[in-house]
């Protein structure tokens, strides 16, 4: 049957005979076709610890992860995320180095470098990846992977189609991808003046006596936090305490389970050594610090977060206001595995305090605001959403042979 594609309703034929390919994922192929193991068609080996500073990309597990000064390939190739993002798969070229956390797919005449990289985006990873202290495939992995293989005219057809419409539909991503970011830098602008300076525009300013604060509205006070909030510290109990059925109280070890505005917690606890009540904020203390989300209920919490409990300010107002002060929580934050902040720095934190019923105005006026922003925010996600989908099935319908692009103009 054919296939219609993208929205120039061009439709795209099949090939004319079949043959089952053996691979229940893969269904059936063009005659003529192949499948065949990834070790049969390439090689595939780890990359190299290459993180001295330079001028050339550094490719790791999630693409280009930084630079490099000597570039160990300079020819495309294909790399496929080892450590952490286990399984993305990546295209390089030119000059560049490749770090120990991501696997090489070395070039070979059996098969066109960019037509693998298309190949392997529709094979499943996920099911191979370990996880130990981070998630791990290894080349072994890989390397037992099915693929299908097609001949060499075939490869460069496909090469060809992909290439020119992925490249149109990735401008459509990439620009809709910039108006978003440019909403959320609208939406933190928005926050930050709303609660540093309030809704009066024409408000007159004191010196707040504090350097990053700067200057603040006549009426308003700077306090620490531990004189206006109560902070609680998370503490992990022993791990036996921990189970995944709902027994006990849900338990937050770090911000991992934070959604956009509350928890989804996936693991409980029924001895956790510290609790935080329903409307406390919980601020994560490291990996990364300063990520925010509301308690909706009872949780167990962990050394990755603290709770702040709002006793006579407004809960909103405070959690707006902490957004502002990433920046310079992540400062003051100290550690060589990873960067964190203690009970005082959180405890010890300066925030400003306008008169109450001027907090619950602002934070009002900045629900409202933000909803705006959000509901347009996720409209365009569901675009990209959609865009990304569309991209990811026309190159499974390509290139596992089910439709034939082959003298196709795009």
């Amino acid at each position: 049957m054919p296939w219609r594609e993208g929205n120039n309703n061009m439709k795209l034929k099949p090939y004319p005979k079949y043959k089952d390919s053996g691979i229940q994922w893969i269904g059936k192929i063009p005659e003529g076709w192949g499948v065949r193991k990834i070790k049969f068609v390439t090689q595939v080996y780890s990359g190299t610890d290459g993180k001295d500073e330079g001028n050339f990309p550094l490719y790791g597990a999630n693409g280009i992860i930084g630079k490099c000064k000597r570039p160990t390939f300079k020819e495309e190739k294909v790399i496929i995320g080892r450590v952490g993002s286990s399984g993305e798969i990546n295209y390089a070229e030119g000059h560049y180095c490749v770090s120990d956390n991501a696997l090489v797919l070395n070039n070979t005449k059996k098969i066109i470098s960019k037509h693998l990289f298309y190949a392997l985006n529709i094979i499943d990873f996920s099911i191979d990846v370990t996880l130990n202290a981070q998630p791990l495939l290894t080349a072994t992995n890989v390397k037992n992977k099915f693929l299908v293989f097609p001949p060499f005219s075939d490869q460069t057809a496909i090469t060809n189609f992909l290439d020119k419409k992925t490249a149109k539909t990735n401008v459509l991503i990439e620009k809709d991808k910039k108006l978003i970011a440019l909403l959320k830098e609208k939406r933190t602008a928005m926050i930050n003046r709303a609660v540093t300076k309030g809704l009066d525009p024409n408000v007159k300013l004191k010196d707040s006596g504090i350097k990053w604060i700067g200057k603040i509205p006549e009426g308003w006070e700077v306090r620490k936090l531990k004189f206006k909030e109560t902070v609680i510290m998370g503490q992990s109990p022993d791990s036996e305490s921990y189970n995944y059925d709902n027994i006990g109280f849900p338990f937050l070890q770090g911000n991992a389970d934070f959604s956009e505005f509350y928890p989804q917690p996936s693991t409980w606890c029924d001895n956790a050594n510290k609790y935080t009540l329903k409307n406390a904020i919980l601020l994560s203390v490291r990996a990364p610090i300063g990520a925010l989300n509301i308690a909706d209920q009872k949780y167990g919490i962990g050394r990755g977060l603290c709770a702040i409990r709002v006793k006579i300010s407004n809960l909103k107002y405070i959690y707006y206001q902490l957004m502002t002060c990433i920046d310079y929580l992540n400062s003051i934050g100290t550690g060589s595995t990873y960067t964190a902040i203690s009970t005082e720095d959180v405890m010890n934190l300066p925030m400003r305090y306008p008169p109450k019923p001027e907090q619950t105005a602002i934070a009002n006026f900045l629900d409202r605001a933000t909803a705006k922003i959000d509901k347009t925010i996720k409209l365009i996600e569901q675009k990209v959403n959609l865009l990304e989908e569309y991209k990811k099935s026309l190159i499974h319908y390509v290139v596992t042979g089910k439709v034939d692009v082959r003298g196709v103009e795009t």
